[in-house]
């Protein structure tokens, strides 16, 4: 089993994958790459911050957990402009 050690605690790779929101399979490849705890955290980020109704989120992944949307729908909804969210009334979001 994979121990990952990040601010003071230990995390299995599935753990510290969905405690950061970070994409699990990224977070195995940057593993056997070499990079461990904090790097491991730093290699693993999405660095493309996306804003929703100004909310921003370190990654488009991230913001689909926030929202409970699975990343592929909310990648394509996104991609083709329909993307909703339930938490804004059902109006179109604000993404930048």
């Amino acid at each position: 089993m994979i121990e990952i050690k990040y601010e003071g605690r230990t995390y299995s790779a599935s753990a510290f994958a969905k405690e950061f929101g970070l994409s699990y399979s990224r977070v195995l490849r940057n593993y056997k790459k070499g990079y461990r705890d904090a790097e491991l955290y730093a290699a693993s980020i999405n660095k493309h911050e996306i804003k929703i109704n100004d909310h921003v989120f370190p990654s488009k992944h991230a913001a689909a957990i926030h929202y409970g949307i699975p990343s592929s729908t909310f990648y394509r909804r996104l991609h083709q402009g329909k993307l909703y969210i339930d938490d804004f009334d059902g109006s179109k979001a604000e993404v930048s």
